[in-house]
């Protein structure tokens, strides 16, 4: 789209691409720096994934062992390919932002006011995620960051598909876009532009990820000159239903009966035993679905070309 057929040009000093989590905390941090902020999401706000995250790793509490601890797990379960000055920093913020949440409104799930209730993830040593309060609350951090973001006066507009990035001097001056309630071209001119438009996940055929997150930041970024990075590291959940009538993309991954279960392939082999013998089913993802996609290439897939979580075992309500 050429700068010469837009019918809308907006000017800001920072403009935020993508209505998530990140692209919400962004704005909001650019605001408290004085700067004035338009947000572009593809869809509503809060949208994309980061509306159906049910969790946080927090590590908050004695119970969820120390930063160390965390680090370590983290560097572990990443094979020891993860950037470990950005891990550091990583373990050591988030209690920070939790604890900035809550003074935000963020109420999180507790049995005492002094203690979070905390769940193990697969590939931790101790229980490190915390949710929202309250039975079928969900994921409420982007409501929060939404209320923060607006009351902060971020320019939020819905319903944008930004379609490239645009540059002056080899430099970033803003973005076009197209506003798909009325069919308007859009340019934005900013001092700055922050990329936040989720990852690339619907090029799979099945998936729990967001429908919008079909990959237009890295396109964008590629286009304008940048290097990705890392962009084999792809994660999956990677127990879901794949009978004919489930419901497309629905899975087992947050379903505790489901973590308790035996990985079983069509042998009835309990498998994660030979892919590893030290975590078995509480691996973390990455190895679990490393796991699952060789039995499968390797001929112990099922008839419909998955594996079986057996849940037999398990007798309490």
């Amino acid at each position: 789209m050429g700068l010469k057929s837009v019918d809308k040009v907006l000017k800001t000093d920072v403009l935020v691409i993508g209505g998530g989590d990140t692209g919400l905390r962004a704005a909001i941090e650019a605001r408290d720096k004085g700067a004035n902020v338009i947000l572009l999401a593809k869809g509503n706000v809060p949208g994309g994934a980061s509306v159906m995250a049910a969790f946080i790793a927090g590590g908050m509490g004695e119970e969820s062992g120390t930063p160390q601890e965390h680090f370590e797990d983290t560097i572990l379960g990443g094979g020891y390919l993860s950037n470990q000055k950005l891990v550091r920093k990583l373990v050591e913020d988030i209690p920070v932002r939790i604890r900035e949440l809550e003074k935000w409104g963020m109420l999180f799930a507790r049995d005492i006011d002094t203690h979070y209730i905390a769940v193990r993830e697969g590939g931790h040593r101790y229980p490190r995620l915390v949710q929202a309060a309250g039975r079928g609350s969900g994921n409420r951090v982007p409501h929060v960051l939404l209320e923060q973001a607006v009351n902060r006066g971020v320019d939020i507009h819905l319903f944008i598909f930004t379609t490239g990035l645009v540059k002056k001097d080899n430099e970033v001056i803003g973005a076009t876009a197209i506003d798909m309630k009325t069919g308007e071209f859009i340019f934005v001119h900013a001092k700055s532009t922050i990329l936040a438009a989720g990852g690339t996940s619907k090029i799979y055929n099945r998936g729990a990820c967001a429908r919008l997150n079909t990959g237009d930041g890295f396109a964008m970024a590629l286009r304008a000159g940048a290097e990705l990075a890392n962009m084999e590291f792809m994660q999956y959940i990677p127990l879901g239903i794949i009978n004919e009538g489930s419901p497309d993309g629905y899975t087992l991954g947050g379903t505790p009966k489901a973590k308790e279960g035996y990985l079983i392939n069509r042998l009835g082999e309990r498998f994660m035993k030979r892919h590893d013998p030290v975590w078995m089913e509480k691996a973390n993802r990455a190895r679990m679905t490393v796991a699952i996609a060789k039995e499968i290439k390797e001929g112990r897939g099922c008839e419909k070309g998955g594996v079986l979580v057996d849940l037999t075992r398990i007798t309490e309500n």
